[in-house]
């Protein structure tokens, strides 16, 4: 990108957090186009969205664990707690099957650095691999279900687990056989509601 060159609007934001100046470059196909700029190799963004508005980058990578889909925006209103700038991280682990992290950062360069070092955690546990999507929130599969446990601080006991399992049935006699699993506890006696 030369001097003469102005900078697509939607792009302002990164240098007004820390980044670099940023231009279009090669289209990718009819809407995604990579970008230019200093330590964006193959990250990209979409010309189909709201003129004005910020633009997010986006960058794929694929790695042991599967393809990591990364993302780069402003928030348009930073949500309290947050840092301006929100990055993100989506590994697809299977079919339909994806585990997402997110982070913010108070500059452009911070919130690059930790999207693209982020590794995404797991533990095999109970013969099922589980991963870390946020501290204390995990997530697994079995079959069609979706298996997930939460952390829960208390200010009246011990901090404990939530578990849920979630799925879908065709039939309500299914989903009801199912939705029992989430029912049982570790012993394999139903659980007190409902029995």
């Amino acid at each position: 990108m030369n001097a003469t060159q102005e900078i697509d609007p939607g792009f302002a934001w990164i240098a007004h957090h820390g980044g670099p100046a940023v231009d279009w470059a090669d289209s990718i196909n009819g809407h995604r186009h990579h970008v230019l700029g200093e330590g964006l190799a193959a990250w990209f963004a979409s010309n189909s969205g709201e003129q004005g508005k910020p633009l997010g980058l986006s960058k794929h990578v694929d790695d042991a664990n599967g393809t990591r889909m990364l993302e780069l925006r402003a928030y348009n209103l930073t949500p309290p707690g947050a840092e301006p700038v929100h990055w993100g991280s989506t590994l697809r682990v299977g079919e339909g099957r994806y585990v997402r992290a997110s982070g913010s950062a108070a500059d452009f360069p911070t919130a690059l650095a930790e999207v693209e070092a982020h590794r995404h955690e797991s533990r095999q546990l109970a013969g099922l691999t589980w991963w870390c999507e946020a501290q204390y929130q995990w997530i697994t599969w079995l079959g069609a279900l979706s298996l997930r446990a939460t952390q829960i601080a208390s200010s009246t006991k011990d901090p404990y687990w939530h578990f849920e399992v979630r799925g879908e049935a065709p039939t309500l006699e299914e989903a009801a056989l199912l939705a029992v699993l989430g029912r049982l506890n570790i012993n394999g006696a139903g659980g007190a509601q409902g029995a």
